[in-house]
């Protein structure tokens, strides 16, 4: 009984979670939509990586303070990876594209 009323919470949630990421989608332009979810994805990647190399390199322990750590410092990175480097033109600088004379 506990079981099926749980199963059944965590539907009505993921339902309500559903409608609320089709909201902001109607909302926020493509572009924006696109930034914002590269920028999460950004962030959950470094907070992992960040992890693992504290896992491998030192004895901490890994608490939610070590995870707030590796938070703040994957954010800005983050941010850097969007702002810049996903940029369409960012790699025209590096290589310039060769005009036919």
């Amino acid at each position: 009984m506990k079981l099926a009323r749980n199963h059944k919470i965590n539907k009505i949630i993921i339902h309500k979670l559903v409608l609320v990421y089709l909201c902001i989608i109607k909302l926020l332009s493509a572009k924006k939509l696109r930034f914002i979810e590269f920028l999460i994805i950004g962030v959950l990647l470094g907070i992992i990586e960040d992890l693992i190399a504290i896992f491998f390199a030192t004895d901490a322990k890994i608490d939610l303070g070590v995870i707030w750590v590796a938070f703040i410092v994957a954010l800005p990175f983050a941010v850097f990876s969007e702002l810049v480097v996903d940029h369409p033109r960012f790699w025209e600088l590096f290589f310039k594209k060769k005009t036919a004379d």
